[in-house]
């Protein structure tokens, strides 16, 4: 059986959206990736979340996710040229 005729899968496509959370470890980036791209292929609105087993209200100096998306947008424009493409391999 190959990922594309799992149970799992098939139990799945009646789904409109569908949620995949992790547990942390960074296992679940190994495993929940390729199941969401998958997903997505299949027409799935696909929902990624995390469960952090940290005590978060704890950490200072910490960002939000709305903070750090504009931080990523601020460079997102000068990482679209990538001289190493042109590079002779």
């Amino acid at each position: 059986m190959d990922l594309f005729t799992s149970p799992l899968l098939e139990r799945l496509a009646s789904a409109r959206h569908i949620l995949i959370a992790g547990g942390g470890g960074g296992f679940d980036v190994f495993s929940g990736l390729p199941l969401y791209f998958r997903l997505r292929e299949l027409g799935k609105t696909v929902t990624l979340a995390n469960l952090s087993f940290t005590h978060l209200e704890a950490l200072k100096d910490t960002r939000t996710p709305w903070e750090m998306h504009a931080i990523i947008e601020t460079f997102r424009a000068p990482l679209a040229i990538r001289p190493w493409k042109d590079m002779p391999v």
